[in-house]
């Protein structure tokens, strides 16, 4: 798993400055609108990302469908306060995805929050006693988690080029930035 590796040191900087930015923003959680908000911000991401990585990668990876994470933000709005997600943005200034890849580097961001969510999810619990049946985004695969990250992982061994594999490096990196910058621009503090 050297690349998986190589992935974590390459994008260790700007994973911190994605964190940097989320930690605030979910320690300042207090009402289901607060909550509402960061959830707005996670699927205007997300459901754009998600919808660029499919081309790439649902004829390579049959459980892609299953690691959709857009529908978990919804149904967690729905339950918090009933949210609508009719006015709610879509990014626009994502990652270059047009090989697989590059997708496999967005979805290394992706499938690694889940592991960070399940930390995220008790945060936000001990913030907000209501939020407990709205937690199935944060709670990425419950029991799962760590079966499907190293499931994911499994896919990084493939034999890439060099060119490919500086690709995927450069999505992830970049599918980091994207997300610590959509967050800034619409900070739900």
């Amino acid at each position: 798993m050297v690349l998986a590796e190589e992935l974590k040191n390459y994008t260790k900087s700007a994973h911190a400055a994605l964190e940097g930015r989320m930690i605030p923003a979910i320690k300042s959680i207090r009402t289901g609108g607060d909550y509402t908000r960061l959830l707005r911000l996670f699927y205007g991401y997300y459901a754009a990302l998600e919808t660029k990585i499919a081309p790439q990668v649902c004829d390579k990876l049959p459980d892609f469908e299953a690691r959709r994470k857009a529908q978990s933000i919804l149904s967690d709005m729905a339950a918090i306060d009933g949210g609508s997600v009719a006015a709610t943005t879509l990014c626009n200034t994502l990652p270059d995805i047009t090989s697989y890849p590059q997708a496999l580097g967005a979805m290394y961001v992706l499938e690694g929050s889940t592991l960070g969510g399940q930390i995220i999810s008790n945060m936000i619990r001990q913030r907000l006693q209501e939020a407990g049946g709205a937690l199935s985004f944060f709670e990425g695969y419950g029991e799962q988690t760590a079966a499907m990250w190293q499931r994911f992982k499994l896919l990084l061994e493939d034999d890439f080029s060099e060119t490919e594999k500086a690709a995927l490096l450069y999505a992830a990196n970049d599918t980091f930035v994207s997300f610590q910058k959509w967050i800034a621009a619409h900070d739900a503090r």
